[in-house]
C-alpha cells in the first residue's frame, strides 16, 4: 500500500515566483508531496488553508504573514534561495563601470540582490540599489537594471536584464525531505539535477573556447598570452613556429625572456610602458611587438597579450596603404601642431579653428596667397570627427570649368567623348565620410558654384549624365584669396552660395599683422629644414620685422632657402645677401598707392547717407582695438560711445549691416561675434590715404 502523500505550501509574493518554485518542486519531489502556490498578491485577502504539513515561505515578508496567519503549531521554513550563475551572461557583456540597479520589493532585498551578483565575482560594474520608494533615476542613452524573476517598478526606457526567479539552495531542499520524511535518495538526485546545470554550463564554455582558439590559430600574427610573472600561458600555432625556429622546448616554463632575449628591460616595465609598439630582434630578424594588458569583466587583469609582426610585413602593408591613398590625394598629413607661430593673430585664428573642428559645419578660410590655408583645412580635418576618413583637396584655378565639374560631381559612361568607360566617381563621392577642401573658390564658374549649391544645400550629389542620387556625407572647407563681397557686387560669385559657405569664417592673419613671428619662423626653418643657424645683423633683423610679405609664409620659406645656400656657415647675413627683388620691392613699398574703384562708388555712397564718418570709426576700432580678435555688439557700441555720444543700438545695427553688405565686417556666432575682413582693412587704409 502506497504512503499517503504529505502536504507542502509555497507562500510567496510574486505569481511568477510561486509558480516556478512550485513547477520545481513538482519536478523533484511531486512523487511525495502535494504542492500548493499561495500567491500574496492575489490571495492576501483570502484564509490560507491550515492543514498542511509544511509551510515554504519564499522570503522574509511571506515568512512574517505565515507566521501572524498561521496557527502556532505550524511547521514554517524560510526557504534559502540563489541567484543562478548561468544567467549572468547579458551581466558579463557590460562594460566596466556601467551603472545597473538592482531592484527588488525593499532597499534590503536589493542590497542582498547586489551582494549574491558580487558573490560570483561579478565586481565590475557600478550596481545600485532600487526600490518602490526610490526616485526615478535620470534618463541616459544606456541605463540597465537587473532583477530576478519579474520587472517591477523598472522605468520603461531601461533595458531589464532577468536573471530568472532565484532557486531553492541544496539545503533548503535537505530540511524540507527531512520535514516531510521524505527517503534520502530523493536528495541524491537533486544533487545530480543541479550538477547536471553545471556540466552544462561547462560544456558551453568549452565550445566558445574551442571556437576562439580556432580563430586564434587561424591568425597569421604571432600571439602570446604572458602570465604576470612573465610566463608564456598561451600562444598560437604561429607562435609555436617561431618558438621552434629558435630551438626551444615547448614547455610550461617557457617565459618571455626566452623569446624576447633582445630587449634590455624586465617584462613588467614593458607591461607599464605599453603605449608605443616595440621593435627589437628575434633570430636575426626585426619584429614589432605590442603589448596589450588583458583584463576581464571579472576579475580585472588577467595578463598580457603579446602581437608579434615581422617589420618587412608592416612595411609591405604601409606601402600598400600609402600607394592607395597617395595615389588619390585623399590624406591629410598636417596638424595644428604643424602651424608654427607665437604672436597673438595666429594662435587666435589656431584657437578659432580648433572650435570650428569641433562641429560638422562648413568652413570658409580667408587669406592672401602663401598663408597656409590647406595647413589650416588639413589641421581642422584631423581635430574633427571625421578624422579617419578621406581628406580630398581641389583647387578651382588648376582645371577649366568643364573639367572642374566632371572633377568634382563624377560622371556616368558615355556622359561625354572621352568618358572612361564604367563612369567616374567624383571628389565629393571621395570625400564621403571625410573632408573636401575646396581652394581658390573665386576662381569657380558661375555653373559650377550653382551646382555646388545644390549639393551643399541637399548633401547630394548627381553624376554628369546619370541619373541617380547620391546621398553623401562630407565636411567642406572652403578657401579664397579674393574678395567675395565685390565679386558678389560685379555679380561673379553667387550670395546665395557666399552665405551657404560663409557659416565659420576663419580669417588667417597675413604675415605683416603677425608681430614678432618673422624672426621665429626664420629660426625654424633654416634648423629643420637646412639644419642651419642663421645669424642676422640689426639691419636685417629690422628689414625682416618691417618688411610687407606679400607672399607671406612662402615668401619668407623661399629667403631662407636662399640664404642657406648662399650664405656661407657662421657668417653672419646682411641686407646685401638679401635676393636682388627684395631691395626693389622695399622700395616700391615706402610709397602707398591709392587705389580707385570700386572704393570710390561705395565713398560717395556713405558721404551722401552721412554714415561715412561712424563707419570709419567702426572699422578703425575693428582695427586697431582688437588686433584680429573679435568683438561683440555690446562691447562695440560702449566704445562707440565715446565718440559720437548720440548713437543708439538700432543706428549702430545699420552701420554694422552696410559694413557686412559691402564685406567688410563678418559675423561668426554670438560668442564669436563681429570681425573686420580684409576688405575693411583696404577700405579704411584707402580712405586714409585719400584725406591726406
Amino acid at each position: 500500500m502506497n504512503k499517503m502523500k504529505k502536504k507542502l505550501c509555497v507562500i510567496g509574493l510574486a505569481e511568477v515566483v510561486c509558480d516556478a518554485i512550485g513547477a520545481s518542486l513538482r519536478t523533484l519531489i511531486g512523487e511525495y508531496a502535494d504542492i500548493l502556490c499561495w500567491c500574496l498578491e492575489k490571495s492576501m485577502d483570502e484564509q490560507i488553508p491550515t492543514d498542511y504539513d509544511l509551510y515554504l515561505a519564499t522570503y522574509p515578508g511571506s515568512y512574517a504573514y505565515a507566521k501572524k496567519m498561521l496557527p502556532n503549531d505550524c511547521q514554517i521554513l524560510l526557504a534559502g534561495r540563489f541567484v543562478n550563475p548561468s544567467n549572468f551572461e547579458r551581466l558579463l557583456e557590460l562594460p566596466k563601470n556601467t551603472s545597473v540597479l538592482a531592484v527588488d520589493n525593499s532597499l534590503e532585498r536589493a542590497n542582498y540582490l547586489i551582494w549574491e551578483i558580487a558573490r560570483f565575482g561579478v565586481n565590475h560594474l557600478d550596481i545600485s540599489p532600487y526600490y518602490p520608494d526610490c526616485p526615478e533615476p535620470e534618463k541616459m542613452a544606456q541605463s540597465f537594471a537587473v532583477g530576478a524573476g519579474r520587472k517591477r517598478n523598472v522605468p520603461d526606457w531601461m533595458e531589464f536584464i532577468n536573471l530568472g526567479v532565484k532557486e531553492l539552495t541544496i539545503t533548503t531542499y535537505a530540511r524540507i525531505l527531512q520535514i516531510l520524511d521524505i527517503p534520502e535518495e530523493v536528495l541524491d538526485s537533486i544533487v545530480h539535477t543541479y550538477m547536471d546545470s553545471v556540466f552544462q554550463m561547462a560544456r558551453r564554455n568549452n565550445n566558445t573556447r574551442t571556437y576562439l582558439n580556432s580563430i586564434i590559430n587561424n591568425i597569421d600574427e604571432i600571439i602570446f598570452g604572458i602570465d604576470e610573472h612573465g610566463g608564456i600561458f598561451f600562444k598560437n600555432n604561429a607562435a609555436e613556429s617561431l618558438i621552434a625556429s629558435l630551438g626551444k622546448t615547448d614547455g610550461a616554463s617557457l617565459r618571455f625572456g626566452d623569446i624576447f632575449s633582445e630587449l634590455e628591460r624586465p617584462f613588467a616595465w614593458y607591461c607599464e610602458n605599453c603605449d608605443e609598439e616595440i621593435i627589437t630582434k628575434i633570430n636575426g630578424l626585426h619584429y614589432v611587438l605590442q603589448i596589450k594588458p588583458v583584463s576581464e569583466p571579472v576579475g580585472g587583469n588577467i595578463g598580457t597579450l603579446i602581437i608579434v609582426k615581422p617589420v618587412t610585413r608592416v612595411q609591405e602593408l604601409e606601402n600598400k596603404v600609402r600607394r592607395k591613398l597617395k595615389g588619390t590625394g585623399l590624406t591629410a598629413k598636417y596638424t595644428f601642431a604643424n602651424i608654427l607661430g607665437e604672436s597673438p593673430a595666429i594662435r587666435q585664428a589656431v584657437d578659432t579653428a580648433r572650435r570650428f573642428a569641433g562641429t560638422p559645419l562648413t568652413v570658409l578660410l580667408e587669406s592672401e596667397s602663401g598663408t597656409g590655408k590647406e595647413l589650416f583645412a588639413q589641421s581642422i580635418h584631423q581635430a574633427s570627427a571625421c578624422a579617419s576618413g578621406p581628406f580630398v583637396a581641389f583647387n578651382f584655378s588648376a582645371l577649366p570649368e568643364t573639367l572642374a565639374e566632371s572633377e568634382l560631381f563624377g560622371y556616368e559612361e558615355g556622359a561625354f567623348t572621352g568618358a572612361r568607360r564604367g563612369g567616374k566617381p567624383g571628389l565629393f563621392e571621395q570625400a564621403h565620410n571625410g573632408t573636401i577642401f575646396l581652394d581658390e573658390l573665386g576662381s569657380a564658374s558661375l555653373a559650377v558654384q550653382a551646382r555646388l549649391l545644390r549639393v551643399l544645400e541637399e548633401r547630394e550629389v548627381r553624376r554628369i549624365g546619370g541619373e541617380r542620387v547620391l546621398p553623401v556625407s562630407v565636411r567642406v572647407i572652403a578657401a579664397t584669396n579674393e574678395d567675395l563681397g565685390a565679386m558678389i557686387r560685379n555679380k561673379q560669385f553667387r550670395k546665395d552660395l557666399f552665405y551657404r559657405l560663409c557659416m565659420c569664417p576663419l580669417y588667417i592673419p597675413p604675415l605683416r599683422e603677425r608681430t614678432g613671428d618673422v624672426l621665429f619662423l626664420i629660426r625654424y626653418f633654416a634648423e629643420t629644414l637646412h639644419s642651419r643657424h642663421l645669424k642676422f645683423d640689426s639691419a636685417l633683423e629690422d628689414f625682416c620685422n618691417t618688411y610687407d610679405w606679400p607672399g607671406n609664409v612662402r615668401e619668407l620659406q623661399n629667403m631662407v632657402t636662399y640664404l642657406c645656400a648662399v650664405v656661407p656657415p657662421n657668417r653672419v647675413c646682411t641686407t646685401a645677401d638679401l635676393p636682388r627683388y627684395f631691395h626693389s620691392a622695399s622700395h616700391a613699398s615706402s610709397a602707398v598707392e591709392v587705389k580707385a574703384p570700386p572704393f570710390t562708388a561705395i565713398y560717395e555712397e556713405m558721404v551722401n547717407n552721412h554714415t561715412l564718418d561712424i563707419c570709419r570709426t567702426l572699422l578703425a576700432i575693428f582695427n586697431e582695438k582688437t588686433k584680429g580678435h573679435s568683438l561683440g555688439r555690446e562691447h562695440i557700441f560702449d566704445m562707440l560711445k565715446d565718440h559720437y555720444p548720440a548713437i543708439t543700438h538700432p543706428a549702430l545695427r545699420r552701420h554694422l549691416d552696410t559694413l557686412k553688405y559691402h564685406g567688410m565686417l563678418h559675423s561668426g556666432s554670438t560668442k564669436q561675434g563681429t570681425d573686420i575682413t580684409p576688405v575693411g582693412r583696404e577700405f579704411l587704409a584707402w580712405i586714409v590715404q585719400l584725406r591726406k
